[in-house]
């Protein structure tokens, strides 16, 4: 092969019939004898001929594919941009026939050995994407769910990826992305393949190309491509994400929505009374914290069908009734809506089986049987068809008509469904793509925004690219179901799913981490695990509890979280993972010095880091999450987990000096980097301060799980100054106008919460024994807190709450 061109970060090389991508910045990088290929009418066919030009306007190259058999030919420009290249394809039918597009692979490797990643590559990680789940695995390790995953030796692992796939090497500390710009007729899909022995078995980015017919002579736009390379991996799904948004003129809401959901504390029982005795409840308690949109989930239609759009008795006043007495209390009504789905027992599956989309043996096909009442098959509505559309229209348009505001549009995939193929219109893509999943998107979003255009949509697809640019909510994970119920190893799964999903809000537009519960049956550290996760999204947060029956310890925790960050954390050890330790209380006890049961590496997703900035200080929030229970040692002991968290992981510098103040617990940890001494005397009580030992190297934090801890790590300051509070997950978000007076030795600033919150607020760097405090200007308690803090309670006014701490001279 001889190098066409350089862009600065790839190299691109072309052959007689395949060309080769590397890059001088990671030498260890090359995908190499790519092809492209295509599936026609039941038959697969590569390229006989590749033609090879420069591009006249613009730094690239134009290759031509000729496949003489199949009289077609795919025509591709790569070209360079700054830091990227793009690649757009067109596939032409060159007979007099209409042919039938039923897969196309853009790029693919055709060799074993003709990719590689770099130094040691069984270790680097690999990013992948499926809408609902997500994660970062090892090259070497299976994708399966971490229960069932083993390190691979003698078969070959195939992963799979939707929309973007990313490796990255942590020996040479370099990302390679690729990922699909555009999605409007298909899903775009990334495959890998690798064997222990063998290295990189294969790779290649394509889409099932959903039996589309080609007309003679016909040109086919195929999606768009994108190849980003890089040092920093979560920095290149950002800038992914960036392109997307240009890309479609997504515009994200500014600030989250806050809103309430009916689903799990009544599921199919909710009623019309149900509903506005929580709005009494949020309206008093929530609303000033951004509360907006109280919304009814399945259970409110006629005979329970996702299909139906007549209310049944529950809801005996009707939906417009129920709006307008929200709207009294200042809410928006929501609906739960499965727009996409027809069930048998509604009468247009009888009346109109046109309107529905088929499979090879039947049209009508049903793809699902409903889980919830009635029961019964469920069929995917026929978006190519002309009436099926109108009907789309005009069902939707009578909910907005009706004056709801919000709606969960959910199970929008069944026309997406790979079996669905026969269908109205065979010059739309539906079955195996998501052309007709997106035009009834862009019917729905059309329609609502005519009659209303501040309503907001969810889009519930793990299909996740049909809805992008039509809706401004995003549904990111599987549902979490009642606290309680679900085990560990699900939660884990599903919130690794959401902390790999983090880039995409404020780009693709505004993620909801599915509905969040804090009330019982599970347990208060299951609320606080729930609760930190929908905070650190930075997305919509969607109450899913009963407010009447919500114990107040619930509710201590759900205020915490409110009004939402507005901005997501980041999973800082996704792509790194941290080592764990296992200690044992028998040894350490005995010993007097740290003793390991054994380190674990865990996959990566356990610890998120957010920055908190305010006019009066900068700090950040560190989220440490153990997921699993505490393993047991000869059926006599628990051993405890230990985080060894480096400070370059954290963006912190060691040489400096930090506060740290953990908030679920209210604790003040102390300064750190502290002063222990290599080999002093260690023992299980140690554990009790969270903070186990804090190095110039690692922070190091022990605690039992499942749990989370959040630490609010500030710089010192050589003066007193503010630590936490009891108040909101920030610690210190919510206060404003903080300032050190060194004359008058007065700390002081502002509270603003709702009326009547209990809390308080934690400072330290008090070197004097004798301290005054006032609150609204009245004497307040000063109590000691741990290691050398002091602890001020308040109950918060109407107006923002004044404080002052005053230092008396000895």
């Amino acid at each position: 092969m001889e190098t066409a061109f350089s862009t600065g970060l790839f190299e691109v090389e072309t052959g007689e019939s395949a060309w080769r991508l590397s890059s001088t910045h990671w030498p260890g990088f090359k995908i190499g004898s790519l092809k492209c290929h295509v599936c026609l009418s039941g038959r697969k066919h590569y390229p006989e001929e590749l033609r090879v030009e420069r591009l006249e306007n613009r730094d690239g190259l134009r290759m031509i594919w000729v496949f003489k058999n199949a009289g077609a030919k795919i025509v591709q420009e790569i070209i360079n941009h700054q830091n990227f290249l793009e690649i757009n394809s067109l596939f032409q039918n060159l007979t007099n026939e209409s042919t039938c597009l039923n897969e196309l692979s853009l790029l693919e490797t055709t060799g074993l050995g003709e990719a590689s990643f770099g130094t040691r590559q069984e270790e680097a990680r690999v990013y992948e994407d499926g809408g609902y789940w997500g994660h970062v695995r090892k090259l070497s390790r299976s994708p399966k769910p971490s229960s069932e995953a083993v390190e691979q030796v003698s078969r070959e692992i195939q992963g799979s990826s939707q929309l973007c796939w990313e490796v990255y090497n942590p020996f040479d500390r370099m990302a390679f992305l690729a990922g699909f710009l555009t999605f409007e007729r298909w899903l775009g899909m990334v495959e890998a393949g690798f064997n222990a022995s063998l290295g990189v078995t294969g790779w290649k980015m394509g889409f099932d190309a959903g039996d589309l017919t080609v007309d003679p002579g016909e040109t086919v736009k195929l999606e768009d491509v994108i190849l980003m390379i890089g040092e920093d991996p979560w920095l290149l799904l950002e800038e992914f994400g960036d392109l997307i948004r240009r890309k479609h003129g997504i515009m994200p809401l500014k600030n989250p929505p806050v809103s309430w959901c009916s689903w799990y504390p009544f599921r199919l029982s909710v009623n019309e009374e149900h509903v506005l005795e929580n709005a009494r409840i949020g309206a008093e308690r929530l609303k000033s914290l951004g509360l907006k949109n109280i919304q009814v989930d399945l259970g409110w239609e006629k005979d329970y069908l996702p299909s139906s759009y007549d209310e049944n008795k529950q809801f005996l006043h009707g939906l417009k009734w129920l709006s307008e007495q929200l709207g009294k209390m200042g809410f928006n009504l929501g609906v739960w809506k499965a727009p996409f789905v027809i069930s048998e027992h509604d009468p247009v599956a009888a009346q109109h089986p046109e309107w529905l989309l088929g499979d090879e043996k039947e049209k009508p096909a049903p793809y699902w049987t409903w889980f919830w009442k009635p029961y019964g098959k469920v069929y995917a509505l026929d978006l190519t068809h002309p009436e099926a559309q109108n009907y789309l229209r005009e069902k939707m348009a009578s909910l907005a008509k009706k004056g709801v505001k919000y709606f969960k549009l959910d199970f929008m995939n069944g026309p997406c469904n790979p079996r669905l193929r026969n269908r109205y219109n065979r010059r739309i893509v539906a079955g195996g793509g998501v052309e007709a999943a997106r035009l009834g998107c862009r019917i729905i979003a059309e329609t609502l925004r005519s009659i209303d255009p501040e309503c907001l949509v969810l889009n519930c697809n793990p299909y996740e690219p049909c809805g992008l640019g039509y809706f401004q909510l995003l549904y990111t994970c599987n549902d979490t179901g009642n606290t309680g119920y679900v085990t560990w190893q699900f939660m884990k799964e599903n919130y690794r799913a959401v902390a790999s999903h983090l880039w995409k809000n404020h780009r693709l537009g505004i993620i909801e981490p599915s509905c969040l519960c804090v009330g019982p049956p599970g347990t208060l550290e299951e609320a606080r695990i729930r609760a930190t996760v929908a905070f650190l999204s930075g997305g919509e947060i969607s109450i899913s509890d009963d407010l009447t029956t919500l114990p107040e310890e619930r509710w201590q925790v759900l205020l915490s979280i409110l009004p939402p960050a507005g901005f997501s954390a980041k999973p800082v050890d996704l792509f790194e993972p941290v080592t764990v330790e296992q200690l044992s209380y028998e040894e350490m006890s005995r010993s007097g010095r740290e003793a390991s049961a054994g380190n674990i590496e865990e996959e990566g997703g356990n610890i998120w880091v957010q920055r908190v900035d305010t006019e009066w200080d900068s700090w950040i929030i560190v989220s440490l999450f153990a997921w699993d229970p505490p393993k047991t040692r000869e059926g006599r002991e628990h051993l405890i987990t230990r985080f060894n968290i480096p400070w370059s992981l954290l963006g912190l510098n060691p040489d400096r000096r930090y506060w740290v103040y953990e908030f679920w617990s209210s604790q003040f940890l102390g300064e750190a980097p502290s002063k222990r001494l290599r080999n002093s005397y260690t023992h299980p009580g140690d554990a009790g301060k969270l903070l186990w030992s804090a190095t110039e190297e690692t922070l190091q934090v022990t605690f039992f799980g499942p749990a989370v801890r959040v630490l609010a790590i500030r710089e010192k300051r050589q003066h007193p100054w503010i630590v936490g509070t009891s108040f909101h997950l920030t610690s210190g978000g919510e206060l404003r106008n903080v300032t050190w007076d060194e004359t008058g030795k007065v700390l002081k600033g502002e509270l603003q919460r709702p009326v009547g919150q209990l809390g308080f607020i934690v400072a330290t760097g008090i070197s004097t024994k004798r301290v005054e405090a006032t609150v609204d200007n009245r004497p307040a308690s000063v109590q000691h807190g741990a290691n050398g803090s002091i602890i001020i309670p308040m109950v918060s006014t109407e107006h923002p709450l004044r404080w002052e701490i005053r230092l008396e001279e000895q």
